[in-house]
């Protein structure tokens, strides 16, 4: 009886307040989640839930340099969102936000052994065996160079030895890169720029002689190039994909 009268109580809210969007999405998450901000139907602390809302509000703020003073201090004090596949058993020692995967071989016969998609709040890639992360390889002549990077992260060109991405974070967007290190960086380049790489960049092509094996957890692999803006210079890189 309780649950019905808050639900009339939220519908009366909506009502009078219909041209409001930013008053429903707050109301609405009252339903989502026991904890606030949190995905609905995930594994998610108050903490965890607390990070997402206050990330999306700094990127919701009007362009301008008080946003980018807030997103560098966020980054500095909190790190930036990060994907990942772990299994359940991940957010018993780990502060993370796991989901039910959509992809069907991440759901074997053994419920187990099943992997989440999760979010950890970070600055560099954890080197934690229970979190997987993805690899991207780079092919630079005879030598590969492999970065560990985030669940299904697409970079759009390289910088300084980096792999650069337009992150989309509920339909916000900001820039970040990483090195081969694992260390991320929160950028503010021209967005030129990236529609510049990204009209140069090649989809798919052939994947060299020396491309890596795919890991279980994976559909398939393919091969892109993206542009190196140092050296001007289109570069083959190995990517997977994990739904068919």
């Amino acid at each position: 009886m309780k649950q019905i009268s808050i639900l009339v109580l939220f519908l009366s809210s909506m009502s009078s307040h219909s041209n409001d969007e930013q008053f429903l999405k707050e109301k609405m998450r009252v339903f989502e989640h026991e904890n606030k901000g949190c995905p609905i139907n995930s594994i998610c602390s108050k903490e965890n839930g607390a990070r997402i809302m206050e990330w999306e509000r700094i990127l919701e703020k009007p362009i301008g340099p008080t946003k980018e003073e807030d997103k560098k201090k966020f980054f500095k004090n909190t790190g930036l969102p990060l994907h990942f596949l772990a299994k359940r058993s991940a957010a018993d020692e780990n502060d993370v936000v796991l989901v039910s995967s959509r992809c069907r071989n991440h759901h074997p016969k053994n419920p187990s052994n099943s992997l989440y998609k999760g979010t950890i709040f970070t600055n560099t890639i954890p080197n934690k065996s229970e979190l997987m992360f993805d690899k991207i390889h780079v092919f630079e002549d005879k030598e590969v160079l492999s970065f560990t990077v985030g669940f299904e992260a697409r970079p759009l060109f390289m910088k300084q030895g980096r792999l650069f991405f337009l992150e989309d974070f509920i339909d916000n967007f900001y820039q970040t890169s990483i090195d081969k290190n694992g260390k991320i960086y929160l950028e503010n380049l021209p967005q030129r720029l990236f529609g510049q790489a990204q009209s140069k960049r090649v989809k798919e092509v052939p994947c060299p002689e020396n491309a890596k094996e795919k890991e279980d957890r994976y559909s398939s692999s393919f091969c892109q190039k993206i542009w190196d803006i140092d050296t001007n210079k289109m570069k083959t890189i190995q990517l997977y994909w994990s739904c068919p």
